[in-house]
Parts: structure tokens; sequence; C-alpha cells
């Protein structure tokens, strides 16, 4: 705007920066003035966040560490109008010690049948030489009145806090138990808090102290990951992102569910951190949701097309750039030329014997389809238009969906083919890194878990087990010594 002045300048009013208006994506070029709005919002928070640790700091007598509960990565209008769409403002700012919040709260996350996430990109953190405290708030199971959970489904209790609480161990992070209190109401229109005590029960407190040995006996050893997946993610595509995109709707908890099931183990990471990434970590690598890629981003992601890596683009991957948005910047960012092919519907995926039938997200307003050139491995449902394709280039392997492969069978062979290490064939919850390899069940189960020295374990876990194996020998360490 060429009269806009320091003088002049206002936000963006509401109705432009509200996420449900216009289209799924703002075009970058036509939208600098609500983009620029929103940036100087959320900057806002870090830069509130580094003034007051800088306090902090300076004034207290002693060394001190600082944190903040900032960082989420998590579903729309939380991470929207929440304010943690600039973490990397806060790393680079050198006041802050440790970020800290809790699990994505939907029960595909924090129930007997989920599997674990904190809901931050945890190694974006950790290459920032940050520490993740992810906060432990999922009670034990049963009413508030009953402290420690009811004892009948205390196994259920046991099995979630030992699988929360080590799933940021297993990425170099920390936890913390967060204990609620209890709300009355008094009967007149006031309420009292009254401390129950969440873990002030003799058989949690016997495995917090089991779980705390554990921690213990790798903790000061240099961290050891076990990732061979990367999951990409991007916090300034949010700007750019209105409410019908794909991945802004609360559809996160069904992809971290379903490669926290595929046997594989993954690695979390903003794009902004793509720099620290060490792509020899990797064997795939998962762009997520990366819609908005310049041309420096593009170069970037240049790093890893190479050492016979797999690369999965998911639906709009690079749809818009500095200058516009359309099917022809997919095509170029993953090397699969695709077309806009109208409303969504259902993904029908057939790769290695396996066919799945995969369910649109709602509200999704965009699908493209693969024009040739590649190996179709998916049709859009009861029809013969390619919506998901595999093409081998010089270095690399591509991979185009219109939907996330939100299969536990498919991803795992699509991440097989790429000579992903896959723990497990049956669907439990895998957690692997810092020494240790955590398996959970929801039904019993006979484990065959396959550690990448060869050694095979075989047991028996009943329904709602949460066990812990040493990712070197196998022997199982979650059974306190006698």
């Amino acid at each position: 705007d060429p009269a806009a002045s320091i003088e002049t300048a206002l936000p963006a009013p509401a109705e432009l920066r509200d996420p449900e208006g216009g289209g799924p994506y703002r075009v970058p070029a036509e939208s600098a003035y609500v983009v620029d709005s929103l940036k100087a919002l959320q900057r806002s928070v870090p830069d509130a966040i580094l003034h007051f640790a800088s306090l902090i700091r300076r004034e207290w007598d002693r060394p001190i560490l600082t944190g903040a509960f900032y960082g989420y990565y998590d579903a729309w209008r939380q991470v929207y109008v929440g304010g943690h769409l600039e973490p990397k403002r806060l790393f680079d700012g050198g006041e802050i010690d440790y970020c800290s919040g809790p699990f994505h709260y939907q029960p595909e996350i924090r129930g007997i049948g989920g599997t674990s996430c904190s809901r931050g990109l945890l190694e974006s953190v950790r290459l920032n030489g940050v520490l993740w405290l992810t906060e432990m708030d999922n009670p034990p199971i049963g009413s508030p009145e009953c402290v420690g959970g009811v004892p009948e489904r205390r196994a259920e209790s046991v099995a979630l806090m030992k699988r929360h609480v080590l799933e940021p161990f297993t990425r170099g992070m920390g936890t913390w138990f967060f204990d609620h209190r209890l709300v009355l109401d008094l009967g007149y229109g006031t309420t009292i808090y009254v401390k129950k005590g969440w873990w002030d029960h003799p058989a949690l407190l016997r495995e917090i102290r089991t779980l705390k040995n554990i921690a213990d006996h790798t903790a000061l050893s240099p961290y050891r990951q076990q990732a061979e997946v990367l999951c990409v993610f991007d916090t300034e595509s949010r700007y750019y992102s209105n409410a019908a995109d794909v991945f802004t709707n609360g559809n996160m908890p069904l992809i971290f569910n379903t490669l926290g099931r595929s046997g594989a183990i993954y690695d979390s990471v903003n794009f902004d951190d793509l720099a620290l990434a060490d792509p020899e970590r990797y064997k795939a690598v998962l762009f997520i949701h990366v819609p908005y890629l310049t041309k420096a981003r593009r170069e970037m992601i240049g790093r890893f097309k190479s050492g016979g890596r797999h690369l999965l683009w998911i639906n709009t991957s690079g749809y818009l750039n500095e200058t516009g948005a359309g099917a022809e910047n997919i095509s170029e960012v993953c090397g699969i030329r695709v077309k806009e092919c109208g409303a969504p519907s259902a993904m029908d995926i057939r790769y290695r014997g396996i066919l799945r039938r995969i369910a649109p997200p709602d509200p999704y307003s965009l699908r493209f389809t693969p024009e040739g050139g590649a190996e179709v491995v998916g049709t859009f449902a009861s029809s013969d238009i390619p919506a998901a394709a595999k093409k081998e280039e010089e270095g690399y392997t591509s991979w185009y969906f219109s939907l996330f492969p939100s299969d536990t069978d498919i991803l795992r062979e699509i991440f097989r083919s790429a000579g992903v290490h896959i723990y497990s064939e049956n669907g439990e919850a895998v957690l692997a890194g810092n020494g240790i390899v955590v398996v959970s069940t929801e039904s019993e189960k006979d484990a065959v878990i396959t550690l990448p020295n060869g050694i095979v374990i075989r047991e028996f876990l009943p329904a709602m087990t949460t066990a812990v194996y040493d990712e070197t020998t196998g022997r199982r360490l979650d059974r306190e010594e006698d």
C-alpha cells in the first residue's frame, strides 16, 4: 500500500483475519496486509516472553532457568488464535531454556487405544538446544473423588501413565506431573477448588518410581535417536491457510495415531528448522503440511532429494509460492504432474497387495489428481481417477497423495519400501529412543517386537498394558526389582 506509514498503519480488521473467511488459502501476492497483521500479532507473544525472561535473568541474584508454555502445534483455532506460530523467533531469542505444554487433547492421543503425542514439535525444540517438558495432565481413570482412579480400571490408568510419561523421554525431552483441582459447586452460585491428588496412590507412586529409575538409567548419556521417518510441518504456512485447509481442522490426531501404530519411529520438525536436521538420519520424509514454499524453501528441500530417500507429499504441498497459487507449483515441488479435479471424495489405495479406503477429512475443499508419468497407487473412490502416485527420481523416490494415507498397514508398507526399520507388524503403539522401546496395547496381544540389532522380543501382553524394553538387549525394564 503506497499510502501506508508507521503513523497510519493499522492491523487488518477481524473479518479479514478470520480463518473461516474466503477460500482455503490466501494467495501471498494478494494478502500481504492480512499476513503482515497476523505476523505482528503472533510475534508479540514470543517478544513478550523474551522480554520478561531477559528481565528475570538480569534481576535474579543467582543462575535461573526460564521457560514458557509455548510452541503448541495443534488444531486450527487453538494454534491460529492462540499465538503459537513463531517458535523459531522464541528459540533464536536466546532467553528460553525450556518450553512446556500438554499432550494433544483428542482421544486418539490420550485414550488407551491412542498413541501419545506432545503438542510441541519436539525434534525442532531439541535441534534448537531447548528442552521440552510435557505436562502429564491425563488423570487416572474414573471419578475425581477417587484418589488414583477407580480400582477396577487401575491397569488402564497405569498403562496410560507409563505411555504418556515416556513419550517425550523417547524424543530426548522430559515430563512433569500436573495435579488438577476439583471444582465443587457450593449450591449458591460459588465454587471452591479442592485439592484431591491424582497421583497420590501407592500403586501409581510405585509406577512413577519405576519410570524415574528408567529415565535416570539413560538420561545422563548422549541422546540416541531411533527415528528414521521425518514429519515436516510448517507454522509459516498457517498464515496463508484458511479453515478449509485439509490439515487445519483437528485432523492431526488421526495423522499421529496412524504414524504411532505403523511400527516405524518418527520425528516431528517445523519447516523453519529443516536446515538443522541431518538428512542422513532419515529414510522417509513426510511433508505433511507445507502449502507455502518459496524458492529458498524449495532449495532447502533439495538437501533431502538424494541417498535413496522416499519423499511423501500430501495434497497441497507447494501449492503457494511468492507470486501465486496453482497445481503447477505442486508439480514443480514433487516432480509428479498434477491438476485440480474438483470436489473431494474418499481415496482407494492399493499397495503391495493391501487395499484400503481413506475417507476425506471434513471440511476439505481441494483435491488434485496425478496426470501421468508416475505409477498410480491410489484412485478416488469408485472411479479410475488417480489420487496417489509414486515416481522414481534420480537419487530419490517421490510419492504424491491427495489425502494423507491414514491406514497403518499401508503406511507401514510405504515405510518398509523406503528401508525404514519396522518394530511391530500388529498395530501396537510403539515409541523408541533414548535407549528404550515402549509398546502399548489396547487389547491383549502376542507381541512380536523386532529391534534394529535383530533381537526379537516375543511376549504376551494383556489388554491395557504398556511394556518398556531396553533397545539393545530387549530386557523388560518396567518391572520392579525384588
